[in-house]
């Protein structure tokens, strides 16, 4: 992951990769408002299936998801496919993916997954909750 995030024009490399400048973000699990330095990531390099857990924010790239505006065909309704910074394949990036058979509420909760972005398929997307 290059730190101007899609890996575009700068002046440290005025050719660039061809990848938009998307935003990147870690998500810092804040039980009750209290920080526990612990963010929502993987602990290995992203794969297929690759289980997404907590981890410590800030150490290494495995915490930073990228918000892929490019792919993101149905941005108005909320979706956007998070891409793991964990990894450089970017032509068929590991993105963060929630069951399709599974609701925010089940409990026990569901496992988040990484899987390959490979078009829109319903269950690639994750669903921006918002209040």
């Amino acid at each position: 992951m290059d730190l101007h995030y899609g890996g575009g024009k700068t002046l440290q490399n005025p050719v660039g990769n061809g990848y938009p400048d998307d935003p990147a973000f870690e998500l810092e699990y804040t039980p009750f408002g209290v920080g526990s330095g612990l963010c929502v990531g993987v602990a290995v390099t992203a794969r297929a299936g690759t289980p997404v857990s907590l981890q410590p924010c800030g150490i290494t790239s495995k915490t930073v998801w990228i918000v892929d505006t490019g792919d993101s065909v149905t941005v108005a309704r909320g979706y956007v496919p998070l891409v793991s910074g964990s990894d450089t394949n970017f032509s068929h990036p590991y993105v963060l993916t929630y069951p399709a058979n599974g609701y925010p509420t089940d409990k026990p909760r569901v496992q988040l997954r990484t899987q390959n972005l490979t078009g829109f398929t319903g269950n690639l997307l994750v669903r921006c909750w918002a209040r």
